[in-house]
């Protein structure tokens, strides 16, 4: 889908959450997310941003009414997530960890009621792995080791120990912690 294609179909979809925000909401917060990504990779950094901080508003609608789904809830997680990332590449990690601090007791909620332990355990690392970042863009090395050990130990943990998803999962977060290490 084109730039162009998208920017309609965000149009589109944010006038169906305008007349239904609960039930429109998870679709339009997706879609911001890709749109965002969209302008990110057309060097739109600002208007990225700006998207991601949306799409982030837009999936809070689901705590609205009746709980949130499980899938609601992880869709939550992951475009908390998503946001977080932005805002540290954007300067601004106090902000994002904030924002992981929120997707964190999401993470809670869902493991108390979740069905699959294995999606619970990614999404945490995934949390995790955002924890490192902001702590090495605000300069705490500790606290980044600590955040992708963890990191490391939960995706092991929500791999199942398939080596093929353990491979995919733990190359990134192994490559940053070897990063540290040398920088040590």
């Amino acid at each position: 889908m084109s730039l162009e294609q998208t920017r309609k179909d965000v149009t589109r979809l944010r006038a169906e959450f305008d007349r239904q925000p609960r039930d429109n909401a998870l679709h339009l917060a997706q879609r911001l997310s890709w749109y965002s990504m969209q302008l990110a990779l057309d060097n739109q950094q600002a208007e990225s941003e700006a998207t991601w901080t949306e799409a982030l508003q837009v999936a809070e609608h689901v705590l609205t009414g009746p709980g949130p789904s499980q899938f609601e809830r992880t869709e939550l997680i992951r475009i908390g997530v998503g946001t977080a990332r932005c805002m540290v590449e954007a300067g601004r990690a106090e902000e994002a960890l904030s924002v992981l601090a929120k997707a964190e007791e999401q993470y809670q909620l869902l493991a108390e009621a979740a069905t699959n332990p294995v999606t619970v355990l990614a999404l945490r690392g995934a949390i995790l792995t955002g924890l490192a970042h902001a702590h090495a863009a605000l300069g705490n090395a500790d606290a980044e080791f600590d955040c992708l050990l963890e990191a490391t130990l939960e995706m092991v943990s929500g791999s199942g120990t398939n080596p093929l998803i353990v491979r995919q999962m733990l190359k990134p977060p192994l490559r940053e912690l070897h990063g540290l290490l040398t920088r040590r």
